[in-house]
């Protein structure tokens, strides 16, 4: 692997922690959604009030206590935490959030007599 192919990844990973560490409860849970988890795991990084930054910080120890009990699930969860296409729907939910807030803050039009 060539240098650059090496910090690129770095650079990739960085970038991509700094995103998933501002990220919400409700934007984690929607990435986990988007990720074919079923409603329970959903529910329980809901409950558990799993942000951004929290998720970054979980290992198998932690999952199994939040009583992700499926192997499948914990290593999925893993991977999501090291894998760059994340980087891409982290960037989508992102985008839709802002979009959404410019939407809510935006004055109603007014109308012309």
């Amino acid at each position: 692997m060539s240098s650059s192919t090496m910090s690129e990844k770095a650079s990739s990973s960085k970038d991509l922690d700094s995103s998933l560490d501002s990220m919400s409860v409700e934007n984690i849970c929607s990435l986990l959604e988007q990720n074919g988890f079923d409603a329970a795991v959903v529910e329980v990084f809901r409950s558990n009030k799993i942000d951004g930054e929290t998720f970054l910080d979980l290992d198998r120890d932690d999952l199994k206590e939040l009583g992700v009990s499926a192997l499948g699930d914990r290593k999925k969860l893993e991977k999501m935490r090291r894998s760059s296409p994340l980087t891409e729907q982290v960037a989508t939910l992102s985008s839709t959030e802002s979009t959404a807030s410019l939407i809510i803050s935006s004055p109603a039009p007014q109308s012309t007599p």
